[in-house]
């Protein structure tokens, strides 16, 4: 485990560049020896909470608390544009042929966008109340999400084409603390 004041995932587009969250609002972006550049720092105004990086490493996306998604142009850091939410985004996944972009905001919803032009494409809830998305996960072929309940008590497997669940709520008779999508979504 890693210690200290920066955290960093080493699982970034093509394995060419390293991102590092500094101080929660700051990320830097590393470029690797096979592609001379300067570090990126990529400014914030509130916390990150996940950062995701097309097939290409052309379109970093970042998940921020002020209730947006940054879409930056990773080779130069200059901002391509952001989404608003209006409520603070947990995560953010990009399609594996990079064509949308997911993100999972703590009101419990997930939102897609069509990278080719920023619209927004699907939104997907729960029909319960009472059971909020707290997280959301894509399968390796990008056609189902794993919806994981607030509280770990319970799963939703939804299609990302249409939004349509592809089974009833799969409730947890303990809590979960881990859950993960087959590559094929089934």
């Amino acid at each position: 485990s890693h210690q200290g004041p920066y955290d960093i995932n080493p699982f970034i587009g093509d394995g060419s560049a390293v991102l590092v969250r500094q101080s929660g609002n700051s990320l830097r972006l590393l470029r690797s020896v096979a592609v001379p550049s300067l570090p990126l720092t990529l400014a914030h105004p509130a916390v990150v909470g996940g950062v995701a990086m097309d097939p290409t490493g052309e379109i970093l996306a970042s998940a921020c608390a002020d209730g947006t998604v940054r879409v930056w142009n990773a080779a130069e850091g200059t901002l391509r544009t952001a989404l608003p939410l209006g409520s603070p985004v947990r995560s953010v996944e990009m399609s594996p042929d990079g064509m949308r972009l997911m993100a999972c905001t703590e009101n419990g919803a997930i939102h897609f966008w069509n990278v080719a032009d920023w619209r927004e494409s699907l939104v997907i809830r729960t029909e319960s109340h009472e059971l909020r998305i707290a997280s959301a996960e894509l399968s390796a072929d990008g056609r189902t999400v794993l919806a994981t309940l607030e509280g770990g008590l319970g799963l939703d497997l939804f299609d990302t084409g249409s939004g349509a669940r592809r089974c009833p709520t799969l409730r947890a008779e303990q809590r979960l603390s881990l859950a993960a999508v087959s590559a094929n979504g089934r």
